[in-house]
This record gives C-alpha cells, structure tokens and sequence, in this order.
C-alpha cells in the first residue's frame, strides 16, 4: 500500500512541480542566450536586466513553492475533511506518514538540485561571455574529495538528506500539533512552529558548548569535520525519531477532523 500512496503522492506533486520545471529551463536557457548577444547586451541592457529578474524570481517562487507545497499536501489530506478519506484507505499510519515524507523528500532534492545545477550553469556562462578568468579547476568534484576527502563528502551527503528529513518532519509535527486545536488549526500550528523553534535554539545553543570544546581553532574548522558530522548526524537521527514518533502517536491518538 505504500508503494501505491507513494505513487499517487507523486503524481500529484508533479502535477504542480512540472510546470515550474519548465519555467526555470526557459528562464535558464535564455539568461544564457542573452550572455552571448552582445548587441542586446550593450544596446538594450534594460532588455537584459528584465530577463534576469525573471529568472531570479522563477529560481525563488520554485524553491518557495516547493516547500509550501510540501506542507499543504500534509495539512489538505491529513487535517482536513480528506482526513476522513486518508484513514480509512487500508493502510497504516507509517504508511501513510512516510508516503508523504518520502514524497517530500524526493521533491525538495529534485528542485534544489535543479536550481543549483541551473545557477552554476549561468554563472560559468555569463563568466565566460564576460571573459572573467575563473580556474575551473577550482571546481572540479576532484579538487573537493582531495580538500574535503572522500569519507567527509559522503559525511556531508549524509547530512543534508537528513536535514531536509528533518526539516519536513518539523513542518508536519507542527501541523500535527496544532490540529488538534478545534477552533483554528492554522493558529495552532503557527503558535506550535513558534514555541517548538524557540525550544530548538535553546537546545542548539547548549548543544554548541560541548561541541565548541572539541574545537581548538575554531579557524580551521575543516580539520574538525570528520569529528563534527557524525556528532551532528547522530543528533540529526535522535531529532527525527523524536518529531516522527509524535506526529505518528498524534494522528493514530490525537486525530482532531472536527
């Protein structure tokens, strides 16, 4: 059943994603074009100027809908008269919940990646078209496993998939929380991001003191990385089993559809 929420869940991502995917390759490829006209460059920079603040929009609204998107599918299906439907489909709260999550998941990286990629394509360009001498050797995937090493690179990988685990978990954590307020539901879970960030800055910061006595030169921290990232990847694991076991105990105990 999972299989099946998963490819529905999708879908219906995809559905909203695609368009914007495409807008950000139109933007992308004629940022690119006008780097090599000179004449609209130089005679119509008004032309030029236009373009790219298209193309800087397209790159924010892509990676902010994104992330809205994420927590509306959440809160429509799981908080909303839909909930009635979700959970009486034949399938777990699990399976329901990591539907959603792997969804999401799969989502944020796809966009993030595709403006990164689409961001370091435009800049080598326009470098080049205005002959602005940058080593690509600086840049190259070698240069960075020499730098970083290989066990820190995959340390690193490691680290973002759980952060933006981490970061989706909190989302439907709050929307978990504040559900459970009859009266307005989107309040609720407004005032449950506030208190629960406020709670996790505290917590971070006396996370840091421990963490700030490992490092002796706090300006060569690269040298710390390989100490640094399993602390924090092992913090990051802890947090999620933590926000992951809430939202399942709320929807499977605390489910408020009134």
């Amino acid at each position: 059943m999972y299989t099946k929420l998963l490819k529905h869940e999708c879908k219906a991502n995809l559905r909203y994603l695609i368009p914007l995917y495409i807008i950000l390759f139109f933007t992308t490829m004629t940022v690119i074009g006008l780097s090599y006209i000179s004449f609209i460059t130089d005679k119509l920079p008004f032309v030029t100027n236009l373009f790219i603040f298209g193309y800087i929009l397209s790159l924010i609204l892509l990676s902010a809908f994104t992330i809205v998107l994420v927590i509306y599918r959440f809160y429509k299906n799981f908080t909303t008269g839909e909930g009635y439907l979700m959970f009486t489909l034949p399938a777990s709260t699990h399976a329901l919940i990591l539907s959603k999550l792997t969804t999401a998941m799969l989502s944020t990286i796809v966009t993030f990646f595709l403006v990164f990629a689409s961001i370091f394509l435009v800049g080598n360009t326009v470098s080049r078209s205005v002959h602005i001498d940058i080593p690509m050797q600086s840049f190259s995937l070698s240069n960075y496993v020499d730098y970083l090493g290989i066990g820190n690179i995959i340390y690193i990988i490691i680290f973002v998939i759980l952060a933006i685990t981490l970061q989706t978990l909190f989302y439907y954590l709050c929307i978990s929380i504040g559900q459970m307020i009859t009266q307005n539901k989107l309040i609720g879970s407004l005032i449950a991001y506030i208190a629960l960030s406020t709670i996790l800055q505290v917590v971070a910061l006396i996370a840091i003191v421990p963490i700030g006595i490992l490092v002796k030169d706090p300006n060569n921290i690269i040298s710390y990385i390989h100490i640094l990232l399993p602390i924090m990847i092992l913090g990051s694991i802890f947090i999620a089993v933590i926000f992951y076991s809430g939202i399942h105990h709320i929807l499977k105990k605390k489910l408020n559809l009134e």
